[in-house]
């Protein structure tokens, strides 16, 4: 057992002979960067971090979100980096400040003193968030910890928060470039007929024709949609020559093209108290403004305007099969995208034919009684316009629709439109949307982490306490006495480390003195 013991000589007790104190006033600035160099690092880093991430906000900002080219790198994830950086960086800054807190806090302490437990209090406070709401608890408002305990609770919705800084909102971008964007379907004058030798009128084209004859029956001649290559097109208003038509009476000032009339009633359902009744129906050349767009590849098409005062035809004036050079329509409104120099109607030959042929095609009789009491219709018009006796406005709508599509895509244009209707294409796209209030949080916990930082330092440089930080060694060393000589005090910056940093020590135990280090040789 002798051989293992160590002479009494072979443990020297650790002595710290420099006691001089500096003057704290006279190293103000010195103490502040020459002991918190990496702190001001941190801190420098925090702000320039925090200012690339708003430089590259406003930068993706309203961009499109197909502009970016990196595959396997996202905006979000850029963004996440940056704002990590930031964080990282304040918060380093923070826990070293709050390890320093705890010296301010015990050399500032009321006579009564501190509870000695109060140093794990702010020891955790620097390692997370738990003990950063335990030392809330503690300083509360009393204190420039509070701003750094407050920094790293707060910092824990960071990740989060960053993650909702980027949107997306849609908007529809015009291509004034894009090709191949169709025309809408309009006319201004109709004219089409067979033939009409020896200046007499032979017929309608059998477009026409087969609108009047299946256009109240639900066979209307499809309009052709305009090509839209993106799917979504616009086109200005555009005016066109068309078929209007109901259960209207006669007007004076229309360019009319058929005016019947229709009994309600079959003699059958007539007792002697009642009188038979008649509904006036009416067809007649209109103007049309027509608004037309493509969302989606679906077809969209509403009526602005109509306006069917015109010029009564005076046959003995002109040309029987003449418009040309003459306006049919009068005072027609601005809002139809009509100019002065456009000429809006039909041949008089035209309307002729078209009156010749409604009236054989709704001309008939519908008799009853015959072959056991079945109603006997004289045509197929016939009978859907005794059927729709009702409702006779809709079935003469849908007769003048009919015609309406078939000038459309039949008839003449005169005047040279050039782009004043051409359509515009445009498609949806995805741009960037920053929301910018979530960076008032950031902002928030990087302001909050850089004063809570800068008073530390302040508290330090003015000599309040040295920059001891978290160093683990402090608590053990500062009460260390020894009646040989020990520390007794800690009485410049940087002492203690330079007279323990390679130190070599054992922890030992002996009779009256308890525990303490000794040296080791």
């Amino acid at each position: 057992m002798a051989g293992n013991t160590l002479p009494p000589d072979a443990l020297q007790p650790l002595t710290v002979d420099d006691t001089e104190v500096p003057t704290p006033t006279s190293r103000v600035y010195e103490r502040m960067w020459s002991s918190w160099s990496y702190e001001f690092l941190a801190a420098t880093l925090s702000l320039v971090s925090f200012s690339c991430l708003v430089t590259t906000l406003i930068l993706f900002d309203d961009k499109p979100q197909r502009e970016w080219s990196y595959h396997y790198v996202t905006r979000n994830a850029v963004i996440a980096a940056i704002s990590t950086i930031t964080r990282a960086s304040l918060l380093g800054t923070v826990a070293v400040s709050l390890s320093q807190n705890k010296w301010t806090w015990f050399s500032t302490s009321p006579r009564h003193g501190r509870k000695l437990q109060e140093l794990e209090t702010f020891d955790n406070a620097s390692r997370g968030a738990i003990g950063s709401l335990q030392l809330l608890g503690t300083v509360k408002h009393k204190h420039v910890a509070s701003l750094g305990a407050l920094v790293t609770v707060f910092a824990l919705g960071l990740d989060t928060f960053s993650q909702n800084i980027l949107g997306l909102r849609y908007d529809n971008v015009l291509h004034p470039g894009v090709l191949g964007v169709g025309a809408i379907s309009r006319s201004e004058i109709y004219d089409a007929s067979n033939s009409a030798p020896d200046g007499w009128v032979k017929g309608l084209n059998f477009d026409m024709k087969a609108a009047i004859s299946k256009g109240p029956l639900g066979g209307n001649t499809p309009i052709p949609s305009p090509d839209c290559p993106t799917g979504n097109c616009t086109w200005p208003v555009v005016p066109g020559l068309a078929v209007c038509g109901g259960n209207v009476p006669g007007e004076a000032g229309r360019i009319y093209i058929s005016h019947f009339s229709i009994i309600n009633s079959a003699f059958a359902e007539i007792t002697p108290e009642d009188s038979l009744t008649a509904t006036e129906c009416a067809l007649w050349f209109c103007l049309r403004a027509y608004n037309t767009s493509i969302r989606s590849g679906v077809e969209h098409e509403t009526v602005e305007s109509e306006w069917d005062v015109a010029t009564p035809f005076y046959p003995l004036q002109y040309d029987w099969f003449d418009t040309r050079g003459r306006r049919n329509f009068t005072n027609i409104p601005s809002m139809s995208s009509i100019t002065d120099d456009m000429v809006f109607g039909a041949t008089h030959a035209v309307v002729h034919m078209m009156n010749v042929t409604v009236s054989g095609q709704i001309t008939g009789n519908v008799t009853w009684g015959l072959h056991g009491g079945i109603f006997q219709y004289g045509s197929d018009n016939t009978q859907s316009l005794w059927n729709a006796r009702k409702d006779l406005d809709s079935w003469t709508k849908n007769l003048a629709l009919a015609m309406t599509n078939v000038i459309r895509t039949n008839g003449t244009n005169l005047t040279k439109s050039g782009s004043r209707y051409a359509g515009s294409a445009t498609s949806t796209e995805a741009f960037i949307k920053v929301r910018w209030p979530w960076m008032v949080y950031l902002a928030a916990m990087l302001l909050l982490g850089l004063i809570h930082f800068m008073a530390t330092v302040w508290q330090v440089a003015k000599g309040t306490t040295f920059s001891w930080k978290g160093t683990p060694i402090i608590p053990l060393l500062l009460t260390v006495e020894s009646e040989e000589g020990g520390i007794e005090c800690i009485s410049s910056d940087g002492q203690l480390m330079e007279e323990v940093r390679d130190r070599r020590v054992m922890l030992r135990i002996e009779n009256g003195k308890g525990w303490h280090f000794s040296n080791a040789f």
